[in-house]
């Protein structure tokens, strides 16, 4: 589960603020393995000396707080209960996205809880499928 060490699974995860360009996120001794990989896939190389300061790229942490170098996204697979998303290996780099939507192929009244499934499908939005997204 991510972060290592974090207290949810993947049916109750949560809260968890997803990081952008210049966010400060404090880091210590108690959340240094959570944060770990995430500071080396930012380009990093990461240690914890044996009295607790945090060096990235053998330099000390300034003032225990590492700064986002880029913008993040969570991302959730289309099969929830079944899929590795950002749940298990973290969050993607924004520029890791390669495509766009092009067309709406389902529209219905978003106000209506997929709880009720059959009074959701009769709110259907029969004029907004099939319209190219510009």
């Amino acid at each position: 589960m991510f972060p290592i060490g974090a207290k949810w699974n993947e049916d109750w995860y949560g809260p968890i603020r997803v990081p952008k360009a210049g966010d400060k996120i404090k880091i210590d001794s108690s959340n240094f393995d959570g944060w770990k990989m995430f500071m080396i896939k930012e380009g990093n190389t990461v240690r914890m000396s044996g009295d607790g300061k945090v060096y990235i790229n053998e330099a000390a942490l300034p003032d225990g707080e590492y700064t986002v170098k880029r913008d993040y996204l969570f991302m959730m697979g289309d099969n929830r209960n079944n899929s590795l998303d950002s749940r298990f290996w973290g969050f993607m780099p924004v520029e890791n996205i390669v495509g766009e939507a092009l067309i709406i192929y389902w529209s219905w009244d978003p106000s209506i809880s997929f709880l009720n499934f059959f009074d959701l499908l009769s709110t259907t939005r029969w004029e907004r499928i099939g319209n190219i997204i510009r």
